[in-house]
């Protein structure tokens, strides 16, 4: 069975390995439903970059003129319903660009998660290719867990991993957001970054979340998820060992229930 580890993967598995199984086993989409949140996310996290990548002295200005221009170009296009959204968002957008000094943007993170796997061909060029792209050849061992940071960036004098979120904070994301973070800031000490804390913050709302990063609960974090894979792997690929979590809020709105209930 093929497996590009992810934070995506993890969270499908915990939801029901059942829809876990239709969507990364049979690679069956189903019935897609709306991009935009993802749309919007996308843009506002590319136009941070954007700006902390920008090398003259005015980020903020420089960030204001770009996203005035998006927002320009969103107003054009019937397609998109989120150009005022976006321009409610400015202020916040030019408050990270004021408090943060991004050390790194949007960088790929790997870990190598466990060994106790015989790979398929098609694993190890998958993984083979993607160490390539990050200018990492040679020999390994193992099956790589990877994800992209939204920012490494030094917040009042301390070192942080920060996660942007343009979502409204809610409890019901919060465990996996967490998750995401935690094993972010274990990758990055792993490669001998120092990481003093770790945020999930929340542009539109102005509020950060400080997430546990001491060593001990990363460490638990990593554990548990690596076992979580290892779970996955030995299920190997028969429907009958990805069980139907049934619940009935979620199931109706699934795009596989009609497989589950007929």
């Amino acid at each position: 069975m093929k497996l590009n580890l992810s934070q995506s993967r993890l969270n499908a598995f915990e939801k029901c390995p059942r829809q876990y199984y239709y969507y990364y086993i049979l690679k069956f989409y189903g019935e897609q439903t709306s991009s935009t949140p993802l749309e919007f996310g996308i843009l506002v996290h590319n136009l941070l970059e954007q700006a902390f990548n920008y090398e003259e002295k005015d980020r903020k200005e420089y960030l204001r003129n770009i996203t005035l221009n998006k927002v320009a170009e969103i107003e054009d296009d019937p397609s998109k319903d989120y150009s005022i959204r976006l321009m409610n968002l400015l202020p916040a957008l030019e408050r990270a660009v004021d408090e943060f000094e991004v050390l790194t943007s949007e960088k790929y993170a790997q870990v190598q998660m466990f060994t106790e796997k015989d790979f398929t061909l098609d694993e190890i060029f998958t993984i083979t290719n993607r160490l390539e792209k990050q200018g990492k050849t040679g020999e390994f061992e193992g099956i790589f867990f990877g994800g992209y940071l939204d920012a490494h960036a030094i917040q009042d004098g301390k070192t942080s991993v920060i996660d942007w979120k343009t979502g409204k904070f809610s409890r019901r994301w919060l465990s996996p957001y967490e998750r995401q973070i935690i094993l972010y800031t274990h990758i990055m000490r792993l490669n001998e970054f120092e990481i003093d804390q770790a945020k999930i913050m929340y542009l539109e709302q102005n509020y950060e979340h400080v997430v546990d990063v001491s060593v001990k609960n990363c460490r638990e974090v990593y554990e548990k998820s690596k076992n979580m894979f290892r779970d996955i792997i030995e299920r190997q690929d028969s429907i009958e060992n990805f069980e139907m979590k049934k619940e009935e809020s979620k199931c109706n709105y699934c795009a596989y229930n009609i497989f589950c209930y007929k």
